[in-house]
């Protein structure tokens, strides 16, 4: 045993000796600690804990439930005669949300790694699930399917395994609240709501935890789909052959920004299938690099198709070529710089994507080569931080000339960061982006994901003494202080002129923290496993984490401000403490007493009978986005875990509140209200 009480294995390093009758030998040995790798060891029983599930493939996805939603992980593993299996826990000790499933099952479970880095999950199957889902095609007929999953107040939907081959899947193991299902074709593995749910629409159902009397029986029904098989040929000189390589796009027919689409690709004989594609109009894109996009409208609806069972396509795509560019890079004497960064950037949507990149010859020169024809712009960057961009357009079998481009001098940014703990530099760094983009490297941050250079700019570390420096074009920039050791970034807006020379300070304020302990009214028992998520004034969630067995919990490394804190305890209602005030080195004590949990459902109707659609409705109870529920395409909605007394159920739609009505609770109870439009 270690000092810190971690187990660890002693490996003694062997010594030969040789001992004499009567001799006395003094003995020195090193002794070598090897720490087990970090894994979760799951053992699996069936018939409701009587044996064990042995020899079963399963599939296991861990997903980061606290300090931070930004980690998963996923394996197929084989279970021993015990029922074991171990599952690599990559990153540091954490709370972990554990989904393991198999063909016809699926079972969902919290893996706390917090005190132990190898810890033991025992987890049965009882004879009854919670959910009974089953997945039917045309005339009612089961059917294998993937089956997606999303818990209320969650970001991503979750595919926690298939169907077996009878159509029906069997859920365990989930906390009690509000949860969508859907079902998708084999061929579909993720689900997205806002492109596949005019395709795909979910079913809404609660789930109360703890001893299943009847499972809750739950039906998708997976709408007629046909298959779409293709190939795809050019035309070179006087010849047709077949293309390669090519991208295939199927996307719905419609005025939607999120259209259900398909993606694939053409092997070598040029040839591309899609095995499942729901009935409807759509249209098929062909790219390649080397030819003109190629655009065909399918109709999926007549009956000689449909009763055929499948379509077949031919694609032809004109061949263009391939283009190129080439320049010299030169500084503002003329003096050519040698390995700068070239990189060629192509419009996507809203933003760009870095399509090739090289490096400056010594002498500055640069040719890039295979890019499709069309317009681009080249952004060429010096190790020093010069910076300058250029647009070109680019033609088929040939190379752009650009000429001599001449780089003007950067402003240099001298910056200095003040921490309280000196540990903190390590982990923090410098990001120089353009305000325009500093949401989405916050989004990127806080997701634990390297921001693309089409958002940010330079990325500076910082040294031991807490100095940075940055090399930056002449411009307006955002500069983020971000590290794992901050909740949230610290910035300050700089606008910089050519060669000029800028000194900046970031002085950090002292973190605070919030406390406290969460217990039952009704017998004063403390709630382990209890969620707590601290939210900012503008809604953000910045921190999550979950009690311990004797209800305690602590947030770390709060800024300065005033914050929601919100508790979730599993079967009880969740309790919101608003306007928690935190100065500099706080420790604010925040402890909650949770009830038996009431319920509001209802549906909204429109007066004289009039067609709505609801999907982008939500209601809040007292306009607490925390507690927000979705409002289903019929217009039912349901809020689990209210705590008793008044609340004013208020219908928002794009942030506009439409309606609103007051309810009053008591403990326990279930409420059904309409609201008319």
């Amino acid at each position: 045993m270690r000092d810190d009480k971690r187990p660890a294995k002693v490996v003694l390093q062997p010594k030969l000796i040789e001992l004499k009758e009567g001799e006395t030998l003094m003995l020195h040995l090193i002794a070598t600690y090897f720490e087990p790798p970090a894994a979760v060891t799951f053992v699996l029983f069936r018939d409701g804990g009587k044996l064990p599930l042995s020899n079963e493939t399963v599939s296991v996805f861990m997903r980061m439930l606290s300090p931070q939603k930004a980690y998963g992980s996923s394996a197929t593993l084989v279970t021993d005669s015990s029922g074991k299996c171990i599952m690599p826990i990559e990153k540091e000790a954490a709370v972990y949300k554990a989904i393991i499933c198999a063909p016809g099952w699926s079972v969902v479970t919290t893996v706390d790694a917090r005190e132990t880095r190898n810890p033991h999950v025992k987890i049965y199957l009882p004879d009854k699930p919670q959910l009974l889902v089953r997945v039917v095609e045309q005339q009612d007929k089961p059917t294998s399917a993937y089956v997606h999953l999303h818990a209320e107040g969650e970001l991503f939907w979750e595919n926690i395994g298939s169907t077996d081959n009878n159509g029906i899947m069997k859920i365990y193991g989930l906390p009690d609240g509000e949860y969508d299902l859907v079902a998708t074709p084999k061929s579909i593995y993720a689900y997205s709501e806002p492109h596949h749910s005019a395709v795909f629409p979910p079913v809404r159902v609660s789930v109360l935890e703890g001893e299943v009397e009847k499972p809750i029986e739950v039906t998708l029904k997976l709408p007629r789909c046909i298959k779409v098989a293709g190939k795809t040929i050019t035309k070179r000189g006087t010849s047709e052959e077949p293309l390669p390589y090519a991208s295939i796009r199927l996307e719905r027919d419609g005025t939607s920004i999120n259209k259900f689409t398909l993606i694939a690709s053409s092997g070598q004989d040029g040839s591309f299938e899609f095995p499942a594609v729901p009935l409807g109009n759509y249209i098929l894109r062909a790219t390649h690099m080397a030819c003109e996009e190629s655009e065909i409208h399918l109709s999926l609806t007549d009956r000689e198709v449909i009763e055929s069972g499948i379509v077949n396509v031919m694609v032809k795509l004109n061949y263009v070529g391939l283009g190129g560019i080439s320049g010299k890079l030169v500084d503002g004497s003329g003096q050519p710089v040698g390995k700068a960064t070239v990189s060629v950037l192509k419009a996507y949507g809203r933003g760009e994507y870095v399509f090739n990149t090289v490096e400056t010859k010594e002498d500055g020169s640069f040719t890039i080569t295979n890019l499709p024809t069309g317009q681009y712009s080249v952004e060429l960057r010096a190790s020093e931080g010069g910076i300058t961009l250029r647009n070109i357009k680019v033609g088929g079998d040939k190379i752009t000339e650009m000429g001599v481009i001449k780089l003007p001098p950067p402003a240099v940014v001298i910056g200095k960061v003040k921490v309280h703990d000196e540990s903190w530099l390590d982990e923090l760094q410098v990001f120089a982006c353009p305000p325009a983009t500093a949401e989405h490297l916050l989004t990127y941050l806080q997701h634990s994901l390297t921001p693309p250079e089409t958002i940010v700019k330079q990325i500076a570390n910082i040294s031991e003494d807490g100095k940075f420096m940055l090399r930056l074009p002449a411009g307006e920039y955002e500069l983020v202080i971000y590290g794992r050791p901050l909740l949230l970034p610290v910035s300050k807006r700089l606008t910089l002129k050519p060669a000029e020379r800028v000194s900046v300070e970031f002085a950090l304020p002292q973190p605070s923290q919030i406390e406290g302990q969460v217990k039952r009214i009704d017998n004063g028992e403390p709630v382990s496993m209890a969620i707590i998520t601290v939210y900012t004034p503008s809604g953000r969630k910045i921190a999550q984490t979950v009690t311990d067995i004797n209800g305690c919990y602590k947030v770390r490394n709060i800024p300065p401000g005033t914050y929601s804190v919100r508790c979730k305890g599993e079967g009880l209602a969740a309790a919101v403490r608003h306007h928690v005030k935190l100065d500099s080195g706080d420790c604010a004590i925040v402890d909650f007493n949770l009830s038996p949990g009431a319920s509001v459902y209802g549906r909204i109707i429109r007066k004289g009978g009039g067609k709505t659609e609801f999907r982008f409705y939500q209601v809040l109870p007292n306009a607490d986005a925390s507690l927000a529920s979705s409002v289903n395409p019929n217009g039912e909605f349901r809020i689990e875990h209210l705590p008793p007394g008044r609340h004013v159920i208020m219908l928002f739609i794009g942030g506009e509140l439409i309606e609103a009505k007051e309810v009053i609770l008591r403990e326990g109870e279930e409420k059904h209200i309409v609201i008319e439009l």
